[in-house]
């Protein structure tokens, strides 16, 4: 494994410490609660902040589902870790309040069962999810996932499986295994007894003789420099799990997990990662710190951390720092904040169904502008309805029906606009309402209901015309939010490895050439992963990709499927059987992203050989190829 690779991974886990541990402990014991739902002592936010983290939580749950790609996975570290991200996105999502049964939920699911996690990380965060989701057909999965940890750990803890152990992997693979514990998974307990005898280790050495309670922080290696906060709520949190599940002597670890709270009491921060070095990270990790500050809190039934409340006050950086979009750095960080905002560490299972949500009007947009002739409003996640909401005072005075002025602005006709997407030119009409005799439309509000392509944002607007005005009255940009739309074929599509014949035989890949980084090497269209792909070079003027089997397969069926989101999508294409040019088949791949493309042949041909040549090169962006198939369909 590279050195960034290993970074990136770091930057992506190194907060989740304890996500599923429910301990109510004092700086000198520790008593286990099983039950599910908020900590006792948990101190209440303010109204209007519940509300903005209700929105906060809607927003964060809509993007995370975004970056969902067809075959049911997340791609951050993809090439690396497998499924690491997608256990961590469907463990924060479930956690987040969405309904195990959602479709993204199962293609998350389904994805994992087919790419076998072989990392302590990745092993980790799959175990977390499917513990969470605490099915009994799972069972046994869980205890193969088990025993893969319990395999690699060794006197210090966890590493990669491979390299120096270190504080981060430990904590993944000891709340993962208090995850399985609680679903039913037995752990012998000397596990716990040589995981807390380990974390005592990366402990900061004593220096000199203190009398009472000393602040002592925890580092990411054995012999790392520096203590900081997210490390230290990771060896709080495993101590807290080894305490709650081994026998016999436990004072040491008590007095250690003590001292690493009251270090993180003094150095408490909501906007940094405190004392942030090369151990923790660029830039502090602020968002898996922010995360384990909620398991600490969280764990100790303790609304205050530092004198200060934790909660709100992370809450509040929280719901500053997400962008309109719902996201809150990359995929890892968007997880881990919403785990901080939805309180994970407060139960086992999913929330939903567990804990009443605060409901607010999530999806509700606009208000009423006096100093506008027109304002408008909408309500809605996929279809939306978008309504006239009332008119300015100036419009109302000029425009007025009635002899004396107090009847309704004389509305002929409402036309509703938006600005382009991707491929149109020009501002776009979304509707036209003419008004009626009998002003069932004016009640109405010249109400309508559009159903647009999401995710995205979107502005719209009113045009009014009014009697005896030719120029119309036009409303400000109401700037709404449209969610994604679930498509039957993605459930298939999540599948489709078991169709796949490729998956049976030996197979190579060729490129003319091949862009930088894992993600753009040629066998990544058959790694059976949509998310990591082939791209060509920036220069490559012709680029091809071939696929070569050992044994030939009798074909009737190829399909492709895009590359990686944010990456140019390839166009007109030219494919090549065994070398035959004049049996050449030329088509298009389909313009959505989240479409395969199909290519039917007339009748089983055996394959042996199949080269994909593409147009447009060379590019100012190389696109991306995501995956090749071959199937036999009846």
């Amino acid at each position: 494994m590279t050195r960034r690779s290993t970074a990136a991974w770091r930057a992506l886990l190194t907060g989740l410490c304890g996500a599923v541990l429910l301990v109510a402990m004092a700086p000198s014991s520790l008593a286990q609660n099983k039950g599910d739902g908020p900590a006792p002592g948990m101190r209440e936010v303010p109204a209007k902040l519940q509300s903005d983290i209700s929105k906060s939580l809607d927003l964060g749950i809509e993007h995370l589902l975004t970056l969902q790609s067809i075959d049911g996975s997340w791609l951050q570290n993809l090439d690396n870790y497998g499924p690491g991200m997608t256990g961590l996105a469907l463990y924060a999502l479930m956690k987040s309040g969405l309904p195990q049964e959602h479709p993204a939920i199962r293609r998350g699911f389904a994805f994992m069962e087919r790419h076998p996690a072989k990392k302590t990380y990745s092993r980790s965060c799959v175990l977390l999810a499917v513990a969470t989701r605490g099915l009994k057909q799972d069972e046994e999965w869980m205890e193969q996932l088990v025993e893969e940890l319990l395999d690699t750990q060794v006197n210090e803890g966890w590493a990669y499986p491979t390299s120096h152990p270190d504080l981060s992997n430990t904590q993944y693979a000891a709340m993962a295994l208090r995850s399985a514990a609680a679903a039913g998974v037995s752990i012998p307990s000397k596990v716990w007894k040589r995981l807390a005898d380990a974390v005592l280790d990366y402990a900061e050495p004593v220096k000199g003789v203190e009398s009472g309670l000393r602040a002592r922080g925890f580092r990411y290696t054995t012999n790392a420099e520096h203590a900081t906060g997210s490390m230290t709520a990771a060896g709080v949190a495993v101590l807290a799990i080894c305490i709650e599940q081994m026998r016999g002597r436990k004072g040491p670890y008590e007095r250690a997990l003590a001292e690493g709270k009251h270090w993180i009491d003094v150095h408490f921060d909501t906007e940094r990662n405190p004392v942030p070095t090369s151990e923790s990270g660029s830039m502090g990790r602020f968002y898996y710190y922010l995360y384990g500050i909620e398991r600490v809190g969280s764990l100790l039934k303790d609304g205050l951390i530092g004198g200060k409340p934790w909660y709100q006050l992370g809450a509040e950086s929280l719901v500053a720092k997400q962008n309109e979009q719902g996201r809150w750095g990359n995929e890892a960080e968007t997880a881990f904040s919403l785990l901080f905002l939805s309180r994970a560490t407060g139960s086992f299972g999913p929330i939903s169904g567990k804990t009443k949500a605060v409901k607010g009007n999530r999806w509700a947009f606009g208000e009423d502008d006096p100093k506008s002739d027109v304002s408008l409003r909408a309500n809605g996640r996929s279809k939306t309805t978008i309504w006239i909401s009332s008119f300015g005072k100036d419009a109302s005075f000029k425009y007025a029906s009635g002899e004396d002025g107090d009847g309704p602005v004389g509305v002929e006709r409402v036309e509703y606009w938006r600005p382009p997407f991707e491929g149109e030119a020009g501002q776009v009409l979304i509707a036209s309402i003419v008004a009626d005799d009998d002003g069932a439309m004016a009640r109405q509000r010249y109400a309508i209901q559009c159903d647009l392509d999401g995710p995205r944002m979107c502005d719209v607007t009113a045009h009014v015309f009014v009697e005896g005005k030719s120029d119309p009255l036009k409303s400000k940009p109401l700037r709404i939010r449209v969610g994604m739309k679930d498509r039957p074929e993605w459930d298939e599509y999540a599948t489709d490895m078991d169709l796949n014949l490729l998956r049976m035989v030996k197979v190579q890949a060729t490129a003319s050439s091949e862009g930088t980084g894992a993600q753009g090497k040629a066998a990544g269209v058959i790694d059976r992963m949509t998310g990591v792909g082939w791209s060509p070079a920036p220069t490559d003027a012709a680029p091809w990709v071939e696929i070569t089997t050992r044994k030939k397969l009798k074909t009737n069926q190829i399909v492709l499927s895009h590359g990686r989101p944010g990456s140019p999508r390839f166009g007109a294409f030219k494919i090549t059987i065994n070398g035959k040019d004049r049996d050449a088949i030329t088509g298009k791949m389909d313009p959505d992203r989240r479409v395969k493309t199909t290519i039917s042949l007339k009748k089983p041909v055996p394959v042996g050989t199949l080269r994909i040549e593409f147009a447009g090169g060379p590019f100012e962006k190389p696109p991306s190829l995501g995956e090749v198939e071959l199937r036999r369909v009846r």
